[in-house]
């Protein structure tokens, strides 16, 4: 009996080697199956965003920016006006808004040397000029734009618009100058309809220079007016094209689509380091770091971290406009403060405050622009203005705008010799309409005084 029990316990498995077997099998079982647990999970937030009615991927995001049927799509005449284009060369120093030449202050004359470096840029981009004017006309435009790139999609179209919209501004001036309102009046609409030809890119870039384009057109307007008679029927076409320039979900379909772009980078860790060099962000991923990064499930918990953070921005910004940038702060204070191993999102994640902000005020710009265009159409009639906005409607407006800051309306104040329309800026603060305040922000003015 002796002998068998040895004989047993010699044959018996040393529970060490029994231990290390079940974890030998384990752990890539349960490494498996909690990869696909964070999977299933990253995989149920991209169908949130879908049923939400947003892309969630570049293929997607390339159908949501839908083509025009053939035959109508403006994007291919503006191009055509694009490549017509004519560089300044030696006379840009002497042009506003390509250099740093100012225009002279309130309805004080150009100097003749500088219509006449105008007239001359204008002449070279008369044919850029003709083809604009197609362009503008055309109801539906989509860039040739590949969001399959990802991240390394180039915009090559952004920057020769911005040029034509600012030639048109010059065009508007330079025919304000030479008592041409009508040509001034179609110059301005046409510089709006060059920034129009951006609205519906879900790209913050290209968001950010259509409201460039349009505060350009703004203030070149503010300028015509204060020194050309403009009549009823030029103005309300203005009105039109003022009121066509608002778009309160264009930077929304940014947001949503630059979450796609983003997003595609969590599914391509390994151009990780060309993506840092691309973006210029400072990514702490190589060597083994990156191999713990990957094997320990935190990419898969960043890409939720920053799909979570990205989706509460898209809601944020489907609020009413008064509650957009609290909203949108809240979110961005929350990235700085992640932590150190949400490394995508930390990185990759911008400042987004600041651009609601800005889409916010070119809001209220184009809204108190249109306020003062309908106010100089009751004074047109009326022969005086206005005491109060409420008095253009329902002629002249079909309400009265409201501040996107507050949500009440627009506030107007009578001058000496004219007014201003405006908002009160993100600060919150009721200035009377000062545009300049070196202790704090200044409101967001349109001011005449012919």
């Amino acid at each position: 009996m002796k002998e068998q029990s040895d004989r047993a316990a010699k044959q018996r498995t040393p529970r060490w080697i029994i231990i290390l077997c079940i974890a030998i099998v384990a752990v890539p079982v349960f490494y498996i199956l909690y990869h696909n647990a964070l999977d299933n999970r990253v995989k149920a937030k991209l169908d949130a965003i879908r049923k939400a009615g947003y892309p969630a991927t570049l293929e997607e995001l390339n159908d949501w920016y839908v083509e025009p049927p053939p035959g109508e799509n403006a994007a291919e005449v503006f191009l055509d006006a694009f490549s017509q284009y004519v560089e300044p060369g030696d006379k840009r120093d002497e042009l506003p808004f390509f250099s740093k030449f100012e225009l002279p202050p309130g309805q004080e004359p150009l100097p003749e040397e500088t219509k006449k470096h105008i007239a001359e840029f204008l002449a070279e981009n008369h044919e850029m000029l003709k083809l604009l004017q197609q362009a503008v006309a055309m109801e539906h435009c989509r860039y040739s734009l590949d969001f399959t790139e990802g991240i390394a999609l180039v915009l090559p179209d952004i920057g020769r618009a911005r040029s034509a919209a600012w030639l048109l501004c010059l065009k508007a001036i330079l025919h304000a100058e030479n008592d041409e309102p009508d040509l001034a009046t179609e110059s301005i609409n046409l510089a709006l309809g060059v920034a129009n030809s951006f609205a519906k890119e879900p790209i913050i870039i290209s968001q950010l220079v259509r409201g460039t384009c349009q505060a350009m057109a703004v203030s070149s307007l503010e300028r015509v007016l204060q020194g050309t008679q403009l009549t009823d029927e030029q103005l309300a076409k203005l009105a039109t094209a003022l009121a066509a320039a608002e778009d309160t979900q264009a930077m929304l379909r940014a947001i949503a689509g630059e979450r796609c772009l983003v997003s595609d980078v969590f599914s391509r860790p390994d151009e990780i380091s060309q993506i840092a060099t691309m973006t210029g962000s400072e990514i702490p991923l190589a060597g083994p770091l990156f191999l713990l990064y990957r094997a320990s499930g935190l990419l898969e918990q960043d890409h939720l971290c920053y799909l979570e953070l990205k989706t509460r921005y898209v809601e944020a910004l489907e609020l009413p406009l008064p509650k957009r940038l609290q909203a949108a702060k809240a979110v961005g204070d929350e990235v700085p403060n992640l932590p150190k191993y949400r490394v995508l999102t930390r990185a990759l994640f911008p400042a987004l405050s600041r651009t609601v902000q800005i889409d916010i005020v070119n809001i209220a710009r184009l809204r108190t622009c249109l306020a003062a265009v309908a106010a100089q159409r009751y004074r047109l009639t009326y022969g005086k203005l206005p005491e109060r906005l409420s008095q253009l409607v329902p002629a002249y407006l079909d309400a009265v705008p409201e501040d996107p800051f507050d949500g009440q309306p627009l506030r107007y104040k009578k001058l000496a010799e004219g007014y201003v329309v405006y908002s009160i800026g993100h600060d919150g603060k009721d200035d009377g309409g000062k545009e300049v305040d070196k202790q704090g922000e200044p409101d967001v003015t349109f001011t005449l005084e012919p």
